[in-house]
């Protein structure tokens, strides 16, 4: 299976990404214009079992993806809705976020690398969305926003108070 993963980028210091969204309620990342079909892990994790449990995916590459390709300001808003908080996204250049991650302690070779990840992003190599989510596991792909739902406290948003009735 390929393509298509949350992101989970370290930021600061080992503090991840969803920790610098609670902190400062902004998303950094140079992805200006990028159209990312980001992958739910619980449908990588579904799709897996399922590839290694039946018969007949031997020798199978599978193309995985979410049910739509959408951009870093979707995901802030996304983002946004799950934690009742504004979180903007700020695009940072490229030669900016080589510099943080190097600050970061990220070794150079990583560093142009994920760069790089980025700037292929913007030209559009993460956008395909495919069927497969659906004809391996019978279910529709789970959507970024259902996932910052379920992630919401740890983008900032406050945890509903015991014996509130909110779950």
């Amino acid at each position: 299976m390929k393509r298509g993963r949350l992101p989970r980028p370290r930021t600061g210091r080992g503090r991840s990404a969803a920790a610098t969204v609670a902190q400062t309620r902004k998303l950094f990342a140079p992805a200006a214009g990028a159209r990312i079909a980001y992958v739910h892990p619980h449908d990588v994790g579904r799709a897996a079992a399922i590839v290694l449990v039946e018969d007949g995916h031997d020798g199978e590459t599978y193309v995985l993806s979410g049910p739509e390709a959408i951009t870093y300001e979707r995901i802030a808003a996304d983002l946004s809705a799950a934690t009742a908080r504004e979180i903007e996204f700020v695009n940072v250049p490229d030669e900016a976020a080589r510099e943080a991650l190097l600050a970061d302690g990220v070794p150079a070779p990583v560093a142009e690398f994920i760069v790089q990840l980025f700037g292929a992003m913007r030209e559009g190599i993460a956008a395909e969305t495919t069927r497969t989510v659906r004809e391996l596991t019978g279910r529709e792909p789970q959507s970024f926003a259902e996932f910052a739902r379920e992630h919401a406290t740890a983008f900032g948003a406050r945890a509903a108070p015991l014996g509130s009735g909110a779950s």
